[in-house]
């Protein structure tokens, strides 16, 4: 979805950057980085731009740490460690979390990830498909997984 979003944001004309995100990183390790691509879009400072992660984006996110509530979702941004960022969404105790460096994607990095995410039988993306929509997400997952 991302991929699409910076393609017509480049096409009316905005200064668009892909970075590459580790969703879960914090929990499973840097062999998470690479698996979400998020956008980095320079206006009067420079700004998240994520239509792919979850639905709580609903307007660009300033790069700056901060906290931001946006019904049901409460936002945070800010920095860690190794010029990380770490943006969270949280819906009630759940917590969805992705970190990337704001510093151009390593597309060779993209291209293993999503390999590995469309065709490892471990991956969590493989024959699952979400629907989102603002306040809502939806997944629908194959009981076939892995048998193919």
């Amino acid at each position: 979805m991302n991929g699409l979003f910076e393609w017509a944001l480049r096409e009316i004309g905005f200064d668009v950057m892909r970075m590459c995100a580790g969703v879960m990183r914090e929990t499973e390790g840097e062999q998470q980085l690479g698996n979400h691509v998020c956008l980095l879009v320079q206006l009067d400072q420079p700004y998240i731009a994520d239509v792919g992660f979850g639905g709580s984006l609903s307007e660009p996110l300033p790069l700056r740490t901060g906290l931001r509530e946006d019904p049901p979702y409460r936002i945070e941004l800010y920095e860690i460690d190794d010029g990380y960022w770490r943006f969270s969404e949280r819906t009630g105790d759940r917590p969805s979390v992705s970190d990337f460096r704001a510093a151009p994607a390593d597309e060779a990095l993209f291209a293993e990830q999503c390999r590995s995410q469309q065709t490892d039988p471990a991956s969590p993306s493989t024959f699952r498909t979400s629907s989102c929509s603002h306040g809502a997400r939806s997944t629908l997952t194959c009981p076939c997984a892995g048998a193919y």
